[in-house]
């Protein structure tokens, strides 16, 4: 029987592809598991009097599945979601005088005040504080720092940080990362020289 070197590759990009998704599934279940213990859940502060902070409320309302509680709303009482367990504020500046007793580790903006004063006060208490900012580009802005465009549950997201290594789970992937691809990385060996054996025989 002869394998082609096409065929080796072939089944090597499978097995990676398989590899990768296995990968994936395993971290879901794992962050999963330990949101159901109540670890790893961010502490989330919205800030908006929008449509997009009542239905992220809700979306984000079982924090042991998604993994954020929802702690504080600022914005209109009409924007609260009916059975809300966190802290309703009308001003921006009292609910960031209470970020710390409240947990906060997490602000995600889903619209801008017509002051920009207060949107670079909100932006710079996230930084000083090193808390994950996001916000909800509703109008044209631009904050210094290091930018991230990504999806957060359904919504198109700006997240601003000062570093690229942010929060437990980016350190958490790249450490399973490395075990997972340590201790795999004998059997692919043994995969690639069975086949390299083969194709040399033949």
């Amino acid at each position: 029987v002869v394998f082609p070197a096409r065929l080796v590759a072939l089944y090597g990009f499978v097995g990676s592809f398989t590899l990768l998704f296995i990968e994936r599934s395993v971290m879901r279940w794992f962050r999963r598991a330990l949101y159901r213990v109540g670890i790893g859940i961010q502490n989330v502060m919205l800030i908006g009097s929008t449509d997009a902070t009542k239905r992220l409320a809700k979306l984000l309302s079982d924090y042991r599945t998604s993994g954020y509680h929802i702690k504080a709303i600022v914005g209109r009482q009409e924007i609260v979601p009916e059975n809300f367990t966190g802290k309703h504020f009308s001003f921006y500046h009292e609910a960031l005088e209470e970020a710390d007793s409240l947990g906060i580790n997490t602000i995600v903006q889903t619209e801008f005040y017509d002051d920009r004063s207060k949107n670079a006060k909100i932006l710079h208490f996230a930084q000083q504080n090193h808390l994950a900012y996001r916000f909800i580009p509703t109008q044209s802005e631009f904050f210094t720092g290091n930018h991230t465009v990504e999806l957060f549950h359904g919504f198109p997201v700006i997240a601003v940080h000062q570093t690229r290594m942010l929060g437990w789970q980016r350190i958490l992937k790249r450490g399973f990362d490395v075990g997972v691809s340590l201790l795999v990385l004998p059997f692919i060996a043994l995969f690639y020289l069975t086949f390299g054996l083969i194709i040399k025989l033949t």
